[in-house]
């Protein structure tokens, strides 16, 4: 596993027993997930989706921001 951060997007590189990459977002953190076998950049990986990430993390982070405001309540 390898950990780092780029330009402000946080991200961990899993090598697992996989067909393709894939690429996950949990935690304002970049999962990018590659095939064992292969001999793959991450960093081209994350520069060709960079356009995909970025728009994906601003969702999520407007969707953290109206949570913050919402109440939930207990219908027992």
């Amino acid at each position: 596993m390898h950990s780092q951060s780029s330009k402000s997007v946080r991200y961990k590189v899993i090598k697992r027993k996989i067909k393709y990459a894939r690429l996950e977002i949990k935690n304002n953190l970049i999962y990018i997930i590659l095939p064992e076998h292969l001999k793959m950049d991450h960093k081209k990986l994350l520069e060709k989706y960079k356009k995909w990430i970025d728009k994906k993390l601003k969702i999520l982070n407007e969707i953290k921001d109206i949570s913050k405001d919402l109440k939930l309540f207990n219908h027992n």
